[in-house]
Formats: C-alpha cells, sequence, structure tokens
C-alpha cells in the first residue's frame, strides 16, 4: 500500500501501469488474511485517488466503511456480486453478522457507563445493553452476561456478607464463570475485559465488606470458583505474585488442600477414610487444568513438560489408587461373584480415568505400572484399565502387565459404546500404533456393525493424519554413530507397523477396508506427489459426491497447518531441511492441481453441494501456482455446458471463477499486446 501511494505522482507508463495492477492483485489477495493487512489497508486507501474497479476492492472498501460506523456498507458487503473464492468465503462469514446496530449512542453510553461505575452494573444493564444491538447472536450473548451478573450479585446480598459460602452458591457461580468466559470469543480482549469488570467488582467487594474474616482456603475456593472471569477481568492489572497466592499454586490451584496432611490422613485412616481421602484428592486434582495434557501429533515426545507440583500430587494419587486397589483385593474373596463384578464395574472407569489423564500428559512411569498391576492382582482389572494396562505395558515392554491386560480383554465382559468412545477420546493414537490390541478389540465387538464401523473409522483417520502430517516434516540430518534411519525412528507409523496393519486389515475385512487402501498406496510412511496422485484415484468417486476425496484433502491441509506451527519449536533446521520442509507443501498443492485439472470432466455429473465445496474450499489454496487459470477456465466450461442444458443454478459459481480468472490473466493479456504493438 505505501508503494501504491508513493508511485501516484508518477507519469504512467505501460511498465509502472503492469506493476500496478500486480501490486493491486497483491493487496487483494492479502488484506483479508490478517489484521495488520487490513489495518494498512484503512489507513492507506483513502490517500490514493484511483482504485480498481473489481469487485474485491468494492468489498474491502465496504469493510472499512461498515468498522467505521457507516451503517449502509452493510448492505453492500451482503449484495456485491462476482467475488472471488475467498472473498466469497468472506461475505457468506458475514453475511449473519452484518447488521446495523440499532442504536450506536445507546451502546456507548452504556459501555461508557460499565467502565464507570462497574460496581453497580445489574443484569438490568446488559439487557439493555441487548437491546441497543439487533444482531440476534451477540443480543443473547448479552442477555446471558445479564443472567450470570445476577449470580455474581448473590455474593454482596447480606446473608452471604455475614457467614462463609455455601457450597451451591460456589457451585453457581462456578457455572457462571464457565458461560460468562465462552463469551469472550466475540469480542476483542480488551472489550471483554471491560465487560467482565463488573464481575471482577463484585468478588472484590465481597472479600471487602464480609463481616467474618475468610480464611486462605475461603479466599482461594471463591477464586478457584469464578478463576477465569477474574483473571480475565483483571488481566494486566493482577501481579504474577497476587495471582500465585489467590491460587495457591503449591496447593493445586484453588482446592486449599494441604498435600502432606492429606497424605498424612490417607495412611492414618480406615478404608472408608481412605475412600474420603481420595475422593477429596480427586476433586481437587480433577478440578485444576491439566496444561500438560495435549492432543498435538509429537506432545508426548517434543513437548513434555511437566509442572514439580503435579508430579507430587499426581504420585500421592497413584499411590492412594495402588492402596484401595489392593484393599479391594482383600475384600472381594468375601464377595459373591455378582456383587464383585458390580464393584469392578465401579472402580475400573474412575480408576481408568485418573490414570488417563497421567498417562496423556507424560510417559509411562513406573508408578503407573504399579497401579495398573495391582488392578491385575487384585483382579479389579476392568475393559478400561485392561486397555489402558494394554497401551502402558507396551511402552514399557512389560510382558506380565501385556498378559494381563489381553487376559482381561478376552474373558471380561465385551466393551460398549461408552468403553469404545472413551478409548477412541482418549487412547485413540496407541490404539492405531498396536495392531495387536485392534485384533483383540474386533474379536469381542465382532458382530456390532455399529462399533466396529465406528472403529474402523477412528483408525483410518488416525492413521492417515500420521503419515501426512510427518510427510510435512522435514527429514532429520542422521548422526554418526546411527545405523538407523532416524526419520524411521521417529514416525508414528514406520514400514513394520504397517505391514502389520495390512494383514490386520486383511482380516478384519470391511470395518478396515478404507485403512487397507490407504495403506495399499502408502506401504513406507511416507507421502510423495505421485502417490498422492495415486492415491486421489483409488478414492475419486463421483457417483457418492466425491466425499472421500474432500474429506482426504481436508486431512491434507489440516496436517500441513500442524506441521508449519510445530516445525519452527521442534527442529534446528539447517537451510536445505528447511527448505525441503516448505516445499511439501507445494508439491502436495501440485498433486492436488494436477488431479482436479484431469478429472474436472466429472464435474459434468457431480452434485452441486460437492463442486461448491471443491471450488470454495479447495481451489483458494491453489490460487498462486502457475495452471491454476487453466483449471479454472477447463471448470468454467464444464459449468457453462450445465447451464446451457437448464442447470441454472450454477451461475453464480461460474462467475466466481470468471472474476477469479480477470484478476489472473488480465495483466497478461495486457502484456501480450504491448509486446505484439512494439515488434510492429
Amino acid at each position: 500500500m505505501e508503494w501504491l501511494v508513493a508511485v501516484q505522482a508518477q507519469p504512467v507508463t505501460p511498465e509502472l501501469k503492469r506493476k500496478i495492477d500486480q501490486a493491486w492483485l497483491e493487496v487483494q489477495r492479502r488484506t483479508l488474511r490478517t489484521r495488520q493487512s487490513f489495518h494498512e489497508f484503512r489507513t492507506s486507501v483513502d490517500q490514493i485517488q484511483l482504485l480498481p474497479d473489481t469487485p474485491e476492492l468494492h468489498f474491502l472498501q465496504a469493510l472499512k466503511g461498515f468498522v467505521e460506523g457507516d451503517n449502509d456498507a452493510g448492505e453492500t458487503i451482503k449484495t456485491l456480486t462476482g467475488l472471488s473464492g475467498t472473498y466469497k468465503v468472506a461475505q457468506r462469514s458475514l453475511s449473519s453478522v452484518l447488521l446495523p446496530p440499532r442504536s450506536w449512542q445507546g451502546i456507548e453510553a452504556m459501555l461508557q457507563r460499565i467502565a464507570r461505575d462497574p460496581a453497580n452494573i445489574t443484569r438490568k444493564h446488559y439487557h439493555e445493553l441487548a437491546g441497543h444491538l439487533a444482531e440476534a447472536s451477540m443480543s443473547r450473548v448479552f442477555l446471558h452476561l445479564g443472567e450470570n451478573m445476577a449470580e455474581f450479585r448473590k455474593l454482596n446480598h447480606k446473608a452471604n456478607l455475614r457467614k462463609p459460602l455455601s457450597r451451591s452458591l460456589l457451585d453457581n457461580l462456578e457455572g457462571a464463570n464457565q458461560e460468562a468466559l465462552m463469551t469472550m470469543s466475540y469480542f476483542p480482549r480488551e472489550l471483554g475485559r471491560l465487560v467482565l469488570l463488573p464481575f471482577v467488582c463484585q468478588v472484590v467487594l465481597h472479600l471487602r465488606q464480609c463481616s467474618y474474616a475468610p480464611t486462605p482456603h475461603q479466599v482461594r475456593e471463591l477464586i478457584g470458583a469464578v478463576r477465569g472471569v477474574f483473571f480475565e477481568g483483571c488481566g494486566d492489572l493482577l501481579t504474577p505474585e497476587l495471582r500465585g497466592q489467590l491460587i495457591n499454586k503449591g496447593d493445586r490451584g484453588g482446592s486449599g488442600f494441604d498435600q502432606k496432611q492429606m497424605e498424612a490422613d490417607f495412611s492414618a485412616a480406615s478404608f472408608e477414610g481412605k475412600l474420603v481421602v481420595l475422593r477429596d484428592l480427586r476433586k481437587a486434582w480433577h478440578d485444576t487444568p491439566s496444561w500438560g495434557e495435549s492432543d498435538d501429533p509429537l506432545a508426548p515426545d517434543f513437548f513434555f513438560d511437566q509442572d514439580e507440583d503435579d508430579d507430587g500430587v499426581e504420585s500421592l494419587l497413584l499411590r492412594c489408587h495402588r492402596q484401595v486397589l489392593k484393599e479391594i483385593g482383600r475384600r472381594l474373596p468375601a464377595l459373591s461373584p455378582r456383587e464383585g463384578r458390580a464393584l469392578v464395574a465401579v472402580i475400573d472407569p474412575i480408576v481408568a480415568e485418573d490414570v488417563s489423564r497421567i498417562f496423556r500428559k507424560r510417559r509411562v512411569s513406573q508408578a503407573i505400572i504399579d497401579v495398573l498391576s495391582q488392578a491385575a492382582e487384585s483382579e479389579c482389572m476392568g475393559i478400561r484399565l485392561a486397555m489402558l494396562a494394554f497401551f502402558a505395558a507396551q511402552e514399557r515392554r512389560n510382558k506380565r502387565l501385556t498378559s494381563a491386560a489381553i487376559k482381561a480383554l478376552r474373558e471380561g465382559p465385551a466393551p460398549g459404546l461408552d468403553d469404545i468412545h472413551w478409548c477412541l477420546r482418549m487412547h485413540k493414537r496407541p490404539a492405531a500404533q498396536s495392531p495387536a490390541f485392534l485384533q483383540v478389540l474386533f474379536e469381542r465387538i465382532e458382530g456390532n456393525d455399529a462399533l466396529t464401523r465406528l472403529v474402523g473409522e477412528s483408525i483410518y483417520k488416525e492413521v492417515m493424519s500420521g503419515v501426512l502430517f510427518f510427510s510435512f516434516l522435514p527429514f532429520p540430518e542422521k548422526k554418526p554413530g546411527r545405523t538407523r534411519d532416524s526419520y524411521t525412528d521417529m514416525m508414528r507409523f514406520p514400514p513394520d507397523l504397517i505391514r502389520e496393519l495390512l494383514q490386520l486389515a486383511a482380516q478384519v475385512g470391511e470395518p478396515l477396508r478404507a485403512l487397507e487402501r490407504f495403506l495399499t498406496v502408502f506401504p513406507q510412511g511416507r507421502v510423495n506427489e505421485e502417490l498422492l496422485r495415486q492415491w486421489f484415484t483409488e478414492i475419486w468417486d463421483p457417483e457418492e459426491g466425491c466425499t472421500l476425496f474432500i474429506a482426504a484433502v481436508d486431512e491434507l491441509l489440516e496436517c500441513d497447518e500442524e506441521a508449519d506451527e510445530l516445525i519452527d519449536y521442534i527442529f534446528d533446521l539447517s537451510p536445505a531441511g528447511a527448505l525441503a520442509a516448505l516445499s511439501h507443501e507445494l508439491h502436495y498443492s501440485r498433486a492436488i492441481l494436477a488431479f482436479l485439472k484431469e478429472r474436472v470432466v466429472d464435474f459434468r455429473t457431480l452434485p452441486q453441494k460437492s463442486i461448491e465445496t471443491i471450488v470454495n474450499e479447495i481451489y483458494p489454496l491453489m490460487e498462486n501456482l502457475p495452471d491454476y487459470a487453466s483449471l479454472l477456465i477447463k471448470t468454467m466450461n464444464v459449468l457453462s455446458n450445465r447451464i446451457a442444458a437448464g442447470e441454472t443454478q450454477y451461475t453464480g459459481l461460474r462467475d466466481e471463477l470468471d472474476w477469479q480468472l480477470r484478476l489472473i490473466v488480465g495483466p497478461r493479456g495486457s502484456r501480450r499486446k504491448q509486446s505484439r504493438g512494439r515488434k510492429k
């Protein structure tokens, strides 16, 4: 934009005009990508007298006007035609929210009142603010905030200032806190803090006005219930030291328990008392966010960062679980078989949930192995603990625990839908990497089409994601003394594992058919342009709307984005390695483009929804490739034929592609004309 402003005073030569046209194309391409780019456009465009007459520039001008308070600009944005793919997507996204407020003055006055007198803001004020908004979803946000404020104002009712807060009120505050915090996604950060300021004031007023002297535990209990809203509303005003005191980081954030005292209480208690202490310990631990837990593909190996406080509390929790399991094992013989099964059905999901949360955060420790081994020894290993024991034993190469887990999986109750959902939610990755586990699982759920289909689809997606993701990462250089391929070492699905999965898929049949097709194309677990096109050919099915192809490309692009985010943090790349990693994206985009050019003829029979999905979601990702214009032309020809045959619903889509083509070819066409003129 700065260059376009600067060159206005220069005489317009053909070469300068060509550069200006290219600069405007770059402005249109970049402006909607980041807040900074749009801000640069807003601040500079008024300094330029002559603007290109394109729908994209009209869109940007209208969006600028709307942001600056022009109520008519919203209607312009919604009614513009001829927009290219990216702008068309933005237009659809904005159409539902581009409604002018009923009263800018009313909104401004109410926000000023919140800033000036936050302590006296009530439900009524949030509802008044909602009344000034015409857009329904934003209006509902303030209505919900008003209801949440009503809960927070109960803190300063006289009854709650004379005695410690009841458990029911704290629970209600926690619910209101979570609901209010969810609305923050609707606001810029600064506006969100302003909206939450009255909530913070209610908490501070309560602590100032209560007639009794709250103990540190009671203060932390209150802050624990409202911590999201309180910390978000305070922002930088709350120092790290005070924040640490309020959540009592050493005591596990808001729970207020003394770890050493709790361990002593557990040791001295009877069995029934141990259950009470364990219940309190579990509640305190589960109420604290699990910062180490992650679903990132490389999290366990590269993002292992454990809080020392977590380590102490989790070790205590595992020791307590082990002791309780040991005591249950002593008591089980006195129970009838029916009572024993009922007890295991209760214990299994509780212990499995806690151990799973620790398992997902760190490598398998001996403490985890001890708990799972005790569950097997005490005959308390239900289906979930058996699944977990198998994964842990495989990681630690513990043959004894592996045998116990397989025995429990084979001989215990068959897994139900909840157990399968739990396994896929908590441990889909190790499940996909364990053909032996999957074989036992499919044996137990054989005949249940719904479960076998659910497991098969989930494992296919996990394997596909793992193979594609690692294909976007650079190949690490071999280190001296290493005899194996370092890339194979770090792969989630190396060739040996893929061979085992293919053997399993052949045994299981239909539920793993999609997985078998995928791995047959990528037997080495690596992706290149040629194999990618082969895979696309395998899954391209016009009669089914090409749904598998669309899902595969979506997964490919998602893996690309995840890899981009992780490369900088994981590897100390050499320039050559970095260049190789970045070139993968270009190769895969070329594969998609080349394949679609060959298959665009199938658009003659594809459903409208499939065509629109491919054009609006996949085409924009190839805009910078040299042959993109050729793909547009082929697509427009097919759509024009369908329109001529009476399918006029494709007219808008064809026109969008036509505008994209003009943006790409326009300057080149001018250049060719100038060149011919010079030859004469």
